[in-house]
């Protein structure tokens, strides 16, 4: 039997057959990175009863961890009261996310390219290419929250700016991620400042601020 996505399970590779635990091999894979604080249900090998192929397995465990990185974020906005603050918080946590789960975030991060090198329509594949859809869609929305509200210039295209930020956001931390320890001295003893100061060169522009009010107004 081979698993299937099932948002309301304990691990995203249960199946009715499977019990309460994430299957993952002995070995340090980069399974055993996402489930390690699980104890094993599936050996390694019969660990493929339950995913069609090495890929699907990996689009399984990158699914878990875009769903932890939505429920931080979601979180996180919720504790705003306007768009342009929800989206702040967002790459705020996006960037604490990063910190506290480098694995993940580097397992994460390279989905693009084995999804490139698959073949076939895979259900894990299938459900990771919607999860990250739907994750863009969030980010559009609190782009219109923030029009709506006043928080974010109104002449703001969501769609295009939503994709752009994921872009951008993502290729800095995916080049930080990279450097490691090559970085200059100060930016590895302070990264949490470097990688603020780069959320905000990025999304700031997007803020209405008082000022551009101002001068739109004629008054300034």
């Amino acid at each position: 039997m081979v698993a299937s996505p099932d948002e309301n399970s304990c691990c995203p590779g249960r199946t009715t057959a499977c019990p309460k635990r994430a299957p993952y091999a002995a070995n340090r894979c980069y399974v055993c990175i996402v489930f390690r604080d699980h104890e094993p249900c599936v050996t390694k090998r019969t660990l493929y009863q339950y995913f069609e192929n090495k890929e699907e397995l990996y689009f399984a465990v990158v699914l878990r961890g875009y769903q932890f990185l939505d429920s931080i974020q979601t979180a996180a906005g919720k504790k705003e009261k306007n768009g342009y603050d929800k989206l702040e918080s967002m790459y705020n946590s996006y960037y604490k996310f990063y910190r506290e789960n480098p694995e993940r975030f580097r397992l994460m991060n390279g989905w693009s390219h084995i999804k490139n090198k698959s073949e076939g329509e895979g259900p894990w594949k299938t459900a990771l290419i919607l999860y990250r859809n739907n994750m863009f869609q969030k980010i559009t929305d609190v782009i219109e929250e923030g029009k709506e509200d006043g928080s974010i210039q109104p002449e703001t295209d969501a769609q295009t700016t939503s994709s752009s930020i994921v872009f951008l956001m993502n290729g800095f931390f995916d080049q930080l991620s990279a450097a490691g320890d090559t970085l200059p001295v100060d930016y590895v003893h302070d990264q949490e400042a470097f990688s603020r100061f780069s959320i905000d060169l990025v999304i700031k522009p997007l803020k209405k601020s008082r000022s551009i009010l101002a001068t739109r107004k004629g008054t300034v």
